[in-house]
């Protein structure tokens, strides 16, 4: 989704879920169950997939007004 805010994942859902008309489960794991959950599907690569999440969650890219423009 892009606009002219920054949202974190959590309100992200939220806000599929309000345009969808019903709430969305959000679940927060941490960094070990996250791996361990995607480690079956990614196998090595689940760590890789994480870590990228946790870098990009810690330093949002910011929101720009130029597609609404």
């Amino acid at each position: 989704m892009t606009g002219p805010e920054t949202l974190t994942r959590a309100q992200l859902v939220e806000r599929i879920g309000q345009a969808l008309g019903r709430e969305i489960p959000y679940v927060e794991l941490t960094h070990e169950a996250a791996i361990a959950e995607l480690k079956a599907a990614m196998g090595e690569y689940a760590s890789w997939y994480v870590d990228g999440r946790a870098e990009l969650a810690a330093a949002p890219q910011l929101a720009i007004t130029t597609f609404a423009e």
